[in-house]
């Protein structure tokens, strides 16, 4: 009997789309997996920074995390994006891969990721499962919501939570007070 994971992988065949990495791929990401970097002492440590990830219900790789608070009479809104050029690095066999898949390809329940999962769900992503790698853009904006500067930093971040699209709607909405978005 077909199912529908087989016609999925029946569609990414056609698509050519590979499944499998390369053994000097993994190679790579295991190395990564053991070093992973987050104690570089060039990078600002942003760890206490409330950040929280906003995405679909099931979704495993955040590349996206962010904190919007008041500062003065204006705005201080903290936007993290993972830092995956840190592991990425031009020449090895990771990126070449990343540049060949181009991008992860999305199907119902199921993905072609560009990078292995190791990286992208785990590693890269700023799952709130620990400290992680970000460059962290910081923007000040005056009481109008008028932006006074920006900052980019190499930081370590640790975000404090994986919200859904649809519960900071309903925390938006006020029909769920307690939920906070989550």
């Amino acid at each position: 009997m077909t199912t529908l994971r087989d016609e999925l992988l029946a569609i990414a065949q056609r698509l050519e789309l590979a499944i499998d990495f390369p053994p000097a791929v993994l190679a790579e990401v295991e190395a990564l997996v053991r070093a992973p970097g987050i104690d570089d002492p060039s990078l600002v440590d942003r760890t206490a920074l409330p950040l929280v990830t906003i995405d679909g219900e099931t979704s495993k790789d955040l590349d996206q995390a962010l904190h919007v608070g008041r500062e003065g009479d204006g705005y201080l809104i903290s936007y993290a994006i993972a830092d995956a050029s840190h592991y990425v690095k031009p020449k090895s066999a990771l990126f070449e891969e990343a540049m060949r898949r181009g991008a992860t390809y999305y199907f119902p329940g199921w993905s072609v990721p560009m990078l292995p999962r190791a990286l992208s769900e785990g590693l890269v992503s700023l799952n709130p499962e620990g400290p992680r790698r970000a460059l962290l853009f910081v923007h000040r904006l005056d009481s109008q919501g008028e932006l006074i500067s920006t900052t980019l930093e190499r930081a370590r971040v640790h975000s404090k939570a994986k919200l859904s699209f649809g519960g900071v709607q309903r925390f938006v909405d006020g029909a769920d007070p307690t939920h906070r978005g989550a």
